[in-house]
């Protein structure tokens, strides 16, 4: 069983403290996985934020993944939560939403909107967009 602890920067797993370089900001149980989002509370810019900021943590406080193990650029990611079927969705400073199959540690969907205009959607074999 995973227990946890969150207070600003300091995550505390089974009783063991890890001390993060951000604050954290939601944290998602997901099995025997804790998922946790970092963000900076002072930054006034996106570029101030922590990039490659969730990472899956382990019952014995060990970091599994990070986000950019799984989509492969570097940046910020401002929302993270669970779909209805359980895969994680983290959604990218530019509107990228990415569905996330937790087990597989593979992006199953990516899709983009700006206003009514769709930029961009690949995943279930179908690509479209400008």
């Amino acid at each position: 069983m995973l227990e946890y602890k969150k207070h600003n920067n300091i995550l505390e797993i089974n009783n063991k403290q890890i001390n993060l370089d951000s604050e954290i900001d939601n944290v998602i149980l997901y099995d025997n996985l804790l998922i946790v989002r970092l963000y900076n509370s002072m930054a006034t810019r996106v570029i101030q934020q922590p990039f490659n900021n969730i990472y899956a943590f382990n019952e014995k406080a060990a970091i599994i993944w990070r986000i950019n193990d799984i989509i492969k650029q570097d940046t910020y990611y401002g929302i993270m939560r669970l779909n209805e079927n359980n895969n994680l969705v983290v959604v990218d400073p530019i509107g990228i939403n990415y569905t996330i199959d937790i087990r597989k540690r593979e992006v199953l969907n990516m899709r983009g909107q700006i206003g009514d205009k769709l930029i961009y959607d690949i995943g279930g074999g179908q690509k479209s967009g400008i």
